[in-house]
């Protein structure tokens, strides 16, 4: 791309021109890379982690644990339900054990509720015509 010598050289806002076109259609390169790998990873994902990792250990990490079957999967689902519930049940004791000092709180001011203070109502005073 470089000029002849006969040719005069590109002046300098030209070359920053051609330089911000060829980056940005760089960027657009990539960006449409990305985007289509993306989508392609999340498409096949499944299969794309089971076939690389089977060409080498190192990947095994990327594979999908394998899935318990029949009775066993029934067994695993019944353990982490447990879990679940036992963590339910702790969360619903530690917000009574908060909610129980704010109740006692609230029962006593609510119990000797503050003297309102009257104030005599305030007669209109004639107006002058």
């Amino acid at each position: 791309m470089n000029p002849s010598p006969d040719e005069p050289p590109l002046h300098p806002s030209e070359l920053n021109r051609t330089t911000r076109v060829r980056s940005f259609v760089r960027f657009l390169a990539f960006l449409i890379i990305g985007v289509t790998g993306t989508l392609a990873w999340q498409s096949y994902g499944g299969p794309a982690r089971e076939t690389i990792a089977s060409w080498s250990p190192h990947f095994a990490w990327l594979a999908p644990p394998a899935l318990p079957t029949g009775a066993d999967h029934i067994v695993t689902i019944s353990r982490d339900l447990a879990a679940v519930r036992q963590g339910v049940d702790k969360l619903a004791a530690d917000i009574a054990k908060l909610q129980a000092p704010q109740q006692g709180t609230l029962d006593r001011t609510s119990a000797s509720p503050p003297s309102a203070a009257v104030v005599p109502a305030r007669k209109p005073s004639p107006q002058k015509r």
